[in-house]
């Protein structure tokens, strides 16, 4: 039997060896590297910057409220007054003055309605109640009439029935004449007022005795039918 040459037995390992090491790479993959981080980008959360502007108002649109016209109030409050001015003929002729014509009234209760006189009913007249308060209505004429022609009496809802109603006329100031008319009595007027600017129609509650009436609303005093003539 032959001896085994060792130079042979060595090689022959390295070739295994060799064989044994290529097979292994062959087989093994590398684990490839990222090329890059990759990064989440998160979602945008809207700033305060990113909200609805607020719109302020500018000064154009801002609406400023008015001045008040004093002087237009004033001349308002002029016309709605009491005050009438002087009476025109073309305007009163042929009708019965009303308590609009009257250019002031001073007095308690002074109204325009109807009222029932002694035997008269539902008579439209200018009413004014009476106690130790006169009724004072006064006409503004301008000198243009020559007669005014009105009836007087008292009011059957009058409170008393012992009292006297006294209608007196004054003319430019000065006491022409005065009438006293019991309850239930009617008395003509035709006062001439020629002349005349201001006329006025004074009432007046009475006593029997010529006495101021002692308690309120004794006596309501109506003016009826008044019709001026020019």
């Amino acid at each position: 039997m032959s001896s085994l040459n060792p130079w042979r037995a060595l090689a022959a390992l390295v070739i295994v060896a060799a064989a044994a090491g290529c097979a292994g790479g062959s087989s093994g993959q590398a684990t490839p590297e990222p090329h890059g981080e990759q990064t989440t980008e998160a979602t945008a959360e809207p700033t305060a910057d990113d909200s609805t502007e607020t719109i302020e108002p500018s000064d154009s649109a801002t609406t400023e409220a008015p001045e008040p016209d004093w002087e237009a109030t004033a001349r308002e409050s002029a016309d709605n007054s009491d005050g009438t001015g002087p009476l025109d003929p073309d305007q009163t002729e042929g009708r019965d003055l009303t308590l609009a014509d009257f250019f002031s009234k001073e007095g308690q209760g002074i109204d325009e309605t109807l009222y029932g006189v002694a035997s008269l009913e539902e008579q439209k007249g200018i009413g004014a109640v009476l106690a130790w308060e006169d009724a004072t209505m006064e006409l503004r004429l301008a000198n243009r009439y020559t007669s005014l022609a009105f009836s007087a009496g008292q009011a059957n809802s009058s409170k008393s029935s012992d009292n006297v109603l006294r209608v007196e006329i004054y003319k430019n100031g000065k006491s022409a004449d005065f009438v006293d008319i019991p309850f239930n009595e009617v008395y003509p007027f035709n006062v001439d007022v020629s002349n005349v600017n201001a006329l006025k129609i004074v009432l007046k509650c009475r006593t029997q005795n010529d006495r101021e009436c002692d308690y309120d609303e004794s006596v309501t005093g109506v003016l009826y039918s008044m019709r001026l003539g020019s």
